[in-house]
């Protein structure tokens, strides 16, 4: 029983120990520790030493003999496959050290993107496997006198760097100050230039630490966005207005065509004041040459034409001094009385009081001949005159219409105003003059309808009662006695004589010609009084033309 138990425990040693052996032979299997064959052997020759060998036991040694012999040359062949793959090894880590050789001739630039390249190299070194024993101290020296040199070279830059960061900080915050000082200011243009010029040294100083960078960016925007959002405000604002000032001026420009259509006076109220509008509207922007050119356009085609047609009307005007020189001439020969050419001279000063400027330069010797030409026939019309006995109906006539004129306006009856506007456009005299202004005032007071005006014209009208009848009682005290026989048609010829004749005051009741030029005087001053009250007026011209009657202007 003893032996027999001594060969089943030698049996399960073997057959355990060619188990162990054939897992380890196995295509996944795992290499025995160092040394468990040899102690398998041991273990085993020590287990059958004492006992008798069983053909089954025989067998299992053969086999176990077998399978001894089969992982010995397994394991050899490992080892010959794990020498070349470490001395593959060592040929990638000589490379390596190579590339970290090549890797410090970089620039220092270069050096941040080396600093990285060489991580991925340190990191490819332990991925590889171990080299041959006596080449492993000699590899690992060279590659870690290599890298330690560049990484030296790293740090010294990056030691640098951090100073050079703690500048730049410097710098940026003085950036940040001078942001922050002039980020309300209102000068948009100057202080545009300033951040934007602040931007480009923001860029160009370079980076500091990653936290104190983007800080410092923070605070370094937020300047800026005050300004800028301010400033993009502001500008938002003027478009608005730009574009408000575009509508105005287009409707300037509107206006400024009804140029055109206007008479030259009414065209020369209204340009100064368009002009004026223009001025006072403000820019509009990028539209506002091409308003500013379609505007004046309108006023170069309208100035132009006003050119074209000045250089007409001096052609037409001096056609009209030949006519009148023709007039004067033929009154002059004898040929015409001036009531024959009458007519004809009133239509003349018509057509020349209807036709508009001349050209500045060349109107001053046509004005003076028209002027002198007139002043001439009317000096013959004074002449020619002397047997007419209406001056004093006439002037009647014309002062009627100023006063009746000046009730209408005290009563607010615009028909009976309308009718003495036609009455006063239809009557052409030479004693219009002394009632002109007096009209014209009535006009404007009328147009403009003002109650203040109206009563200063009563006021005016009662003072120059009170100087007409002054200047009667003054024609009255000359005390010359009329001339038995005397008509009230000789005393008009006499007092038109007088009014025709320019002589200076002075008098002598004894000496005929001294008192018609005083008579001539008293009568013109009465007739430049102005206007009376309308129901004073017909009693005024009877008085008048009593003392005229009592005077004798003969000699």
């Amino acid at each position: 029983m003893t032996g027999k138990k001594t060969n089943s425990d030698a049996l399960e040693l073997i057959t355990k120990a060619c188990v162990e052996i054939t897992k380890c032979l196995g295509e996944n299997g795992q290499e025995l520790p160092k040394g468990q064959i040899e102690q398998f052997k041991e273990n085993i020759t020590s287990a059958i030493s004492n006992i008798t060998k069983t053909p089954v036991l025989e067998k299992q040694l053969l086999e176990f003999d077998k399978l001894c012999k089969k992982y010995t040359s397994k394991v050899h062949c490992l080892y010959q496959a794990r020498d070349l793959a470490r001395w593959e090894h060592y040929t990638l880590k000589m490379d390596l050290c190579k590339e970290v050789k090549k890797l410090e001739k970089c620039t220092d630039s270069d050096l941040p993107r080396i600093a990285r390249e060489l991580k991925l190299v340190r990191l490819r070194w332990k991925d590889i496997g171990s080299v041959p024993h006596e080449k492993s101290e000699e590899i690992w020296n060279e590659f870690c006198e290599q890298c330690d040199r560049l990484q030296n070279r790293i740090s010294e830059y990056y030691n640098g760097l951090e100073e050079n960061r703690k500048e730049i900080a410097v710098e940026k915050i003085k950036l940040c100050e001078e942001a922050e000082k002039i980020q309300s200011s209102t000068d948009w243009e100057k202080d545009a230039e300033k951040f934007k010029d602040l931007q480009k040294r923001w860029r160009e100083v370079g980076f500091t630490a990653p936290d104190q960078e983007k800080k410092l960016y923070m605070r370094f925007r937020a300047a800026c966005d005050v300004f800028f959002d301010a400033r993009k405000e502001y500008y938002h604002q003027a478009k608005f207005e730009r574009e408000n000032v575009s509508s105005v001026k287009f409707q300037l420009c509107e206006e400024a065509k009804t140029i055109f259509d206007l008479s030259y006076s009414e065209a020369h109220q209204l340009i100064p004041d368009l002009w004026d509008r223009w001025k006072l509207a403000g820019s509009a922007g990028k539209n506002d040459r091409e308003l500013y050119d379609r505007f004046r356009g309108y006023f170069d085609s309208y100035y132009e034409g006003l050119r074209k047609q000045r250089t007409e009307n001096l052609k037409i005007k001096k056609k009209l001094c030949d006519e009148l020189q023709v007039l004067e001439d033929s009154v002059e020969s004898g040929k015409k009385q001036f009531q024959d050419i009458k007519a004809e001279y009133s239509k003349i000063k018509k057509q020349w009081d209807s036709i508009g400027a001349m050209p500045r330069s060349e109107e001053q010797p046509v004005l003076e001949k028209y002027i002198a030409a007139s002043k001439k026939l009317d000096s013959l019309s004074s002449k020619s005159q002397y047997n007419d006995k209406s001056i004093l109906k006439r002037s009647f006539e014309l002062e009627q219409i100023v006063s009746v004129a000046l009730d209408s306006l005290d009563s607010k009856k615009l028909e009976t105003w309308k009718k003495c506007q036609s009455d006063w456009g239809a009557l052409e005299s030479a004693e219009k003059k002394y009632f002109r202004d007096s009209f014209d005032a009535i006009t404007i007071a009328f147009e403009n309808n003002s109650d203040e005006h109206c009563e200063q014209l009563l006021n005016t009208s009662n003072d120059n009662l009170k100087k007409r009848k002054k200047i009667c009682k003054e024609l009255e005290n000359l005390g010359i006695k009329p001339e038995e026989g005397a008509t009230n048609e000789d005393l008009a010829e006499e007092l038109t004589l007088a009014i025709a004749k320019n002589f200076g005051s002075g008098f002598n009741p004894k000496d005929p010609e001294l008192k018609a030029k005083k008579i001539n005087q008293i009568a013109t001053r009465w007739l430049k009084a102005g206007a009376v009250p309308l129901k004073e007026l017909p009693q005024l011209y009877k008085r008048f033309e009593k003392a005229v009657e009592n005077l004798n202007l003969e000699e």
